[in-house]
């Protein structure tokens, strides 16, 4: 019993500390460029996302695709928004693309839910090119127009901020080939491993009380 214990610690202290996971509905709505509040309620706190249009609508409906489909990543980007309950997302917003295929937005957006610092060499979520330019590149889609002059168009920038919009307009700047977001497979976090690995080491504790 005892050599069991101490194996099971060790596994513990081998373990890498679990990722502090963010609030997706907070995520979303913020990569959007919209403003996530959270609202006290006799039920408890209740965060929302205000739209554009004034209107704040609960965060995780707008994340799911339940509401305001018209505000969406997929509005936004041409592709039919669309609400789906399946078995890999249970309830989740899917942008159908040109070629038919659905998928989740997130995923399509490529956001992580992970707590990211700048100079971990990954742009997330709210590093921009302002705050993290070591993380952040120039002309990336970070919701932040940095309106540098390099013959990039800012895709955070609105018409007439970012002088190389309109030269690409023109055709007096460098072409930018749009790329096609391919789904990747999405990456399961450290914490849930962790969270595995402590059920199965559970699992053999008490198959060994059993035995004694």
């Amino acid at each position: 019993m005892r050599r069991v214990l101490l194996c099971f610690l060790t596994l513990i202290l081998l373990l890498p500390a679990a990722s502090a996971l963010r609030n997706p509905s907070a995520v979303y709505c913020e990569a959007m460029g919209y403003n996530y509040v959270i609202f006290s309620s006799p039920y408890g706190d209740v965060g929302k996302c205000v739209l554009p249009n004034g209107e704040a609508v609960n965060a995780w409906d707008f994340y799911r695709g339940v509401v305001a489909l018209e505000y969406s990543y997929c509005a936004k980007q041409g592709y039919e928004a669309k609400h789906v309950e399946r078995e890999d997302c249970k309830s989740c917003l899917v942008c159908v693309l040109p070629d038919g295929r659905e998928v989740e937005v997130a995923e399509l957006m490529g956001l992580s839910f992970e707590e990211t610092t700048c100079g971990d060499g990954v742009c997330g979520i709210p590093e921009n090119y302002s705050s993290c330019p070591q993380d952040c590149s120039s002309g990336e889609e970070d919701g932040y127009c940095d309106a540098v002059k390099d013959g990039i168009c800012d895709p955070d920038c609105t018409k007439g901020e970012d002088a190389d919009c309109a030269e690409n307009l023109e055709g007096g700047a460098t072409t930018v080939t749009a790329t096609t977001i391919t789904p990747s497979e999405v990456k399961r976090t450290p914490g849930f491993e962790a969270l595995e690995v402590l059920a199965a080491l559970a699992l053999v504790l008490a198959v060994s009380r059993r035995r004694i």
